[in-house]
């Protein structure tokens, strides 16, 4: 608005003008040129949040690593708001409504993430913390570790194939332990041992004892031996129940991601002879299996990834080519391939963002469990992408925990 004011000495009227939209000093242009710079890799990564694809690309990356710490997307919403009260008290008025349109939009995306996962965490009745979603803890200086590391077979090529063991608490009681075989992650050509340890220590808490291993990736292409891999670790397991006070009866799979795939075609094909362990077929039933964001039909997956270009690369260097030079492959490391009345129950995650893995992979598969008459559960996080649970405190960790510990109450 324009105002008139009379000078105090001769009172003449004199008119006030509102701050011009083109920024005249230098302090002004400052302003509005680091409001221009601030809102375009804003835009960006609006854009790879709600459209998540592309996993390989940096912006893409940046979403990914802003949804899984939101912390980081409340940090800069604050950081904004400060420029724009800065932009007003300085007159830039252009950079004060630049900063204001990028703090908005940064406020819905730190916003919105959180209030659908926290609808459906009220709508279940499970509890969860906000504080611990935004909060990124630091890590304790003295990080979990395992209590020791063991070869538990040797390749073909003289690799030592290595697991490191995590026993459940109290370690001191007597009575036979349930276990989990946990599988990591790295689209099939990278990941190792013992990563995301929290979940480790989360199931040494409930009373299993975790043995986390390692399997070999490319090069060269590896796709019978990082499956032979796992079973040759549940030989392992099985020959050690004695030792490490086991439940042989009690023996299930957990994986993320890659390591997911291969724990559910562990588990399903240990009847079929066409993926042979890496030392010796595992005698044992396997008592559940828990799928965290691993994809099942590997030669749907190739073709309808919304990341082609990461998950095509991973894919052809793990089994050798695509889909259409290698079918039998692809149909032979495919989970679904094995679906059947015995297949073991299991519990799929999978958030609706996921930028690699489509949700369509979970309900199909979730489909061909309860077609064959196997239990099973399926839950789709909203908003949650790729690997939500490398942050352990946001609200899609927390309510899979909830999630996971109900499945494995009902198959303990």
């Amino acid at each position: 608005m324009l105002g008139w004011y009379w000078a105090m000495n001769d009172f003449v009227p004199t008119r006030i003008s509102e701050p011009a939209w083109f920024p005249r000093t230098g302090w002004q242009w400052l302003l509005t040129v680091a409001s221009v710079g601030f809102l375009i890799p804003t835009l960006i990564l609006t854009y790879y949040i709600l459209n998540p694809s592309d996993f390989g690309l940096r912006p893409s990356l940046a979403a990914w690593i802003a949804l899984l710490f939101p912390s980081r997307l409340l940090a800069a919403t604050a950081i904004s708001a400060v420029l724009a009260v800065i932009g007003l008290w300085s007159r830039a008025r252009l950079a004060k409504f630049i900063f204001a349109c990028a703090t908005v939009i940064l406020a819905f995306l730190t916003i919105w993430p959180a209030s659908v996962m926290w609808n459906l965490a009220r709508n279940d009745n499970v509890p969860v913390s906000l504080l611990s979603h935004f909060v990124t803890l630091r890590r304790p200086k003295d990080p979990p570790v395992p209590i020791a590391s063991v070869v538990y077979g040797k390749a073909p090529d003289g690799t030592d194939l290595l697991l490191d063991i995590w026993p459940a608490t109290p370690a001191e009681d007597a009575a036979l332990r349930p276990a989990f075989i946990k599988i990591h992650g790295g689209g099939w050509v990278s990941g190792s041992r013992s990563e995301l340890p929290f979940w480790n220590v989360w199931l040494n808490e409930l009373g299993y004892t975790v043995f986390d291993i390692e399997y070999r990736t490319p090069p060269p292409e590896r796709w019978k031996d990082e499956v032979a891999d796992v079973k040759c670790a549940l030989q392992w397991v099985v020959a050690n129940t004695d030792k490490y006070k086991i439940d042989p009866d009690r023996i299930s799979l957990f994986g993320h991601s890659a390591g997911g795939n291969l724990a559910m075609l562990a588990a399903y094909s240990l009847k079929t002879n066409e993926l042979p362990s890496t030392c010796g077929s595992p005698i044992v039933k396997i008592k559940s299996i828990v799928n965290l964001y691993g994809p099942a039909n590997l030669s749907v997956f190739y073709h309808s990834t919304p990341s082609p270009d990461f998950v095509q690369n991973a894919l052809r260097e793990y089994v050798g080519g695509p889909p259409d030079q290698y079918p039998d492959r692809y149909k032979i490391i495919s989970p679904t391939s094995y679906i059947g009345p015995e297949t073991p129950p299991t519990i799929t995650i999978l958030g609706t963002s996921d930028r690699m893995v489509p949700t369509e992979q979970a309900t199909a598969l979730a489909h061909a469990l309860t077609a064959a008459g196997v239990a099973n559960d399926l839950y789709l996080l909203p908003g949650a992408d790729h690997g939500f649970d490398q942050n352990s405190g946001s609200l899609a960790a927390q309510y899979t925990r909830a999630r996971v510990r109900s499945f494995l109450a009902k198959n303990r």
